[in-house]
């Protein structure tokens, strides 16, 4: 976590002694008894977890009963270079105001809620253990837009309490890119398109499993491209997770 992320963590702290927190979903007054700290013990009865049938790459939600079925069409076609993926909700509702407030409006403090809350993400933080997580970056002039990358603040809350997980700062974007949300399914593979390159100092061991980290994951498109640059760097397996499944 960077200089400026700690001080907007701590500035959230002494802000929490002037006003009184509110609830990222329902706007109401959070009282001591709550479970934690940004969300209301009912809005977080309302957050949709990712459950299966889904698909194993994506996490793409399936409906009705299906068999033998693994994978969504997308990834059928697409054949990512990543072997499996995992998402801990679906972005609707107060999971899209929690990555929202995270994400646009420098709630840096939402993360502390992340160990509680994903432990009701079905077999969400178990996917990480024993893994190297590695953030998908941001370009340097996002970033100092931003002040933070809140997929490095994410990968890094994970790798605090998840047993054996690891944190590495491997890659960068080389270029700025426009954003994915404004593109068209078919135009985002080509976006971010020779967008990442490992850091120099960057080295991949063969014996270790990584997981790519991202806050939302839509078509995939982004993740994907972190993925092939590990992969040819040297990586044998490589991963994807996400919070939010667009």
């Amino acid at each position: 976590m960077n200089l400026s992320a700690r001080l907007r963590l701590v500035g959230g702290d002494l802000l929490d002694l002037l006003f009184p927190r509110v609830c990222l979903g329902c706007g109401d007054l959070l009282e001591s008894k709550e479970s934690c700290l940004y969300v209301c013990d009912g809005c977080i009865g309302q957050i949709r977890w990712l459950q299966f049938p889904c698909c194993l790459k994506c996490g793409q939600p399936f409906h009705g009963e299906l068999v033998g079925v693994r994978e969504c069409p997308n990834c059928v076609h697409l054949k990512p270079s990543f072997h499996r993926g995992r998402v801990a909700f679906l972005l609707h509702g107060i999971g899209q105001s929690l990555v929202h407030h995270l994400k646009y409006r420098g709630v840096v403090g939402v993360l502390k809620d992340l160990p509680h809350l994903l432990l009701q993400a079905p077999d969400y933080l178990s996917f990480f253990e024993d893994a190297v997580l590695v953030p998908v970056p941001l370009h340097t002039y996002r970033l100092r837009k931003r002040g933070y990358n809140q997929a490095a603040l994410i990968a890094g809350t994970l790798a605090e309490f998840v047993q054996g997980a690891s944190y590495a700062d491997l890659l960068v974007r080389t270029r700025s890119t426009s954003t994915q949300t404004a593109l068209p399914k078919e135009k985002r593979l080509k976006n971010v398109k020779n967008a990442f390159a490992t850091k120099p100092e960057s080295v991949m061991d063969e014996t270790l499993r990584y997981v790519v980290i991202d806050d939302v994951i839509t078509t995939g498109a982004t993740l994907e491209s972190c993925c092939r640059v590990l992969r040819k760097a040297g990586a044998s397996r490589v991963d994807v997770a996400a919070l939010g499944r667009g």
